[in-house]
């Protein structure tokens, strides 16, 4: 999310970590993107973007800055990415940069454009200005004129929008809670929400690049050795001793250099590999994210490495890149004409597969075929989407780090380890079963429901119950009579919606959905402050034949087919598709066509990860 200067088309040739100085004309353009949790943006509007990225004609190296983590030379290849290439004639630019939910770029007449998430307006610049640099922040964007003269638009409770007047400034970097750019002395200075250490950069210091992030902040002094300060939890904002870097970029919590000869060192948090960076290699920009880098070499080759659930930290082949910018979902890059391609996001499931019913879990997704042969895919690094080889299902749920399926015979199945379930579940039939972040629940064939997981609760007894859906916080069933009984945390069990005729019920983390005999949907679910969930709020006057409570939200299909949905953050909802079934994840929705095709897309997927075409 931090920002980057950006200079004259032709002298941008390699400005991506650091930002500097106009008047050095080497590195400028300082990317620091920093993003918060996406599921900060769900609970709140709040943003989470990344930072710019410039485009530079083809020289030295002079990498990004922007936040993305650097982990292992071999990006993990846990999705595939689905390029998303603007088609011809498209649109040129100079400058590039990835916020969390949204993406903006400089043409070359110095207009932006920005696409994606614009709940807050950081994706509506204002019209008519022309700027030398942008930087996404996280739900803000911020950019400089050609006089230096800072404007920010979007998010700005915390004030990183709303930069000091009377300022001209030589590079910008935009975080999530504050913003930092450099004078043309270089001096730092930084404007925000003051409760971030990272805001007070030290005094009488003088600097060539600044990449800001969310907690940190880090900047290179005229001689290249790093300065860093605020939150150190993890090491981030300690760079090794002695070293000297043409560009710098800081993540969410570890920060990366490139040395002169173009090789990269990164420090701080290594949870998914961001901080490991592949050795022997060259490279002439890089930008760093929440959990996973990218960088080009001096041929413009991209390579990532970190986390690539979304498919973020594979890049499309045979591609050559001026500039690229990191966010935590996506990773976007420029062309040597200007065109912009972008990757991530990705969910979409294998090629060539028909199911005949679907499960989205958290992050990963599992169906079965018509012969009951399950196929999973997503994150699974515990194995919760690597399904045995052998077993054949009528019915599956994929649940948080555990998928269980119900054999033809009645008999339950899980992994990644079946455990000591093999004992509690051991000659028992089973009629249902669902999955959720915290509990597995299955319906014996009497009706009584089997519960185990993390604190499940008691289970009702002497109740015989035909449908089953478990949450995180309460599960939920229905008798034969369609009336509702819901269990967990809270004791007891109740009935919150005193109803008979039901005849679907789905539990999300902390809300539910039922349909009623007409279709018409009745949801439930407050938060701490007792506010009804957004996602609890199902639209007037529909009338559905399916619904599925996710995490943050929910999805019903209408009786032709066609999907709605609502909660507290919602994405695009995919146009002209018609679904058989649905099914809400943690982060993404699944939907089953007529023909058994699977249509998959994440509830981050706000367009900005999609280019503009004209």
């Amino acid at each position: 999310m931090p920002v980057m200067r950006i200079l004259p088309f032709r002298e941008l040739a390699h400005v991506q970590g650091s930002a500097r100085p106009l008047m050095r004309l080497g590195l400028l353009g300082l990317l620091a993107v920093a993003l918060l949790a996406a599921c900060s943006e769900m609970q709140q509007d709040v943003p989470v973007d990344v930072a710019p990225t410039e485009i530079p004609t083809q020289q030295p190296p002079t990498p990004t800055a922007e936040v993305t983590a650097v982990p292992s030379p071999t990006p993990t290849q846990e999705a595939v990415p689905t390029p998303i290439s603007a088609p011809s004639p498209a649109p040129r630019f100079t400058a590039i940069s990835t916020g969390s939910l949204h993406t903006c770029a400089l043409r070359n007449d110095g207009t932006a454009v920005c696409w994606g998430r614009d709940a807050l307006g950081q994706a509506s610049p204002l019209a008519d200005e022309r700027f030398i640099a942008i930087s996404s922040g996280s739900a803000y964007t911020c950019a400089l004129r050609a006089d230096g003269t800072p404007i920010c638009w979007g998010y700005d409770e915390d004030g990183q929008s709303s930069p000091p007047s009377g300022e001209h400034l030589i590079a910008i970097s935009s975080g999530s809670h504050y913003t930092c750019g450099l004078r043309e002395d270089g001096s730092a200075i930084c404007w925000g929400d003051e409760r971030y250490s990272g805001i007070s950069p030290p005094e009488n210091e003088r600097f060539i690049a600044i990449s800001n992030r969310s907690s940190h902040s880090c900047a290179l002094r005229e001689d290249g050795s790093p300065v860093c300060w605020g939150d150190n939890n993890h090491g981030g904002a300690t760079p090794p001793r002695g070293e000297q870097f043409v560009a710098i970029s800081t993540g969410l919590s570890f920060s990366c250099g490139l040395r002169a000869d173009g090789t990269p060192i990164c420090w701080g948090g290594d949870f998914k590999g961001q901080a490991s960076p592949p050795t022997g290699e060259r490279f002439t920009s890089i930008s760093s994210s929440l959990s996973h880098s990218c960088a080009l070499r001096e041929d413009g080759t991209a390579i990532c490495w970190g986390e690539n659930k979304l498919g973020q930290a594979s890049p499309p082949e045979g591609e050559r890149f001026v500039a690229i910018s990191t966010s935590f979902g996506h990773t976007c890059a420029i062309r040597n004409d200007g065109t912009v391609v972008c990757w991530g996001l990705d969910v979409s499931p294998p090629e060539g597969e028909r199911f005949s019913s679907i499960s989205s879990g958290n992050e990963y997704t599992c169906a079965l075929r018509e012969d009951g042969s399950p196929v999973c895919w997503g994150y699974s690094r515990g194995g919760q989407a690597t399904p045995p080889v052998d077993e054949r299902f009528t019915a599956i749920s994929s649940g948080f780090i555990q998928t269980c399926g119900l054999r033809a015979d009645q008999t339950v199945f899980c992994w990644p380890d079946q455990g000591p379930l093999a004992l509690l579940l051991q000659g028992q039939r089973f009629t249902a079963i669902s999955s959720s972040d915290a509990v597995i629940c299955a319906l014996r064939s009497d009706g009584v429901p089997v519960c185990w997981g993390i604190n499940p609760g008691p289970s009702p007894q002497e109740v015989q119950l035909t449908a089953i859906s478990t949450g995180f916080f309460f599960n939920c069933g229905l008798r034969a009579n369609g009336s509702l009984l819901c269990w967990g945390f809270s004791g007891e069990p109740q009935s919150p919606v005193e109803e008979e005729g039901l005849t679907t019920v789905s539990v999300g983390f902390a809300h539910a959905c039922a349909l009623r005999e007409d279709g018409s949907p009745v949801c439930w679910g407050k938060d701490q402050s007792g506010q009804t969930l957004p996602e609890a709020t199902p639209p007037e006057g529909e009338h559905f034949t399916a619904i599925s409570a996710g995490s943050f939200a929910t999805c019903a299909l209408r009786t032709d087919g066609t999907p709605v949905c609502w909660g507290g953050s919602i994405p695009l909802t995919p146009q002209g598709e018609r679904f058989t079934a649905i099914s809400v994840g943690s982060s993404h929705t699944c939907g089953l066509r007529a023909d058994g095709t699977a249509k998959c897309w994440s509830i981050l997927d706000f367009g900005q990860a999609t280019p503009p075409t004209e």
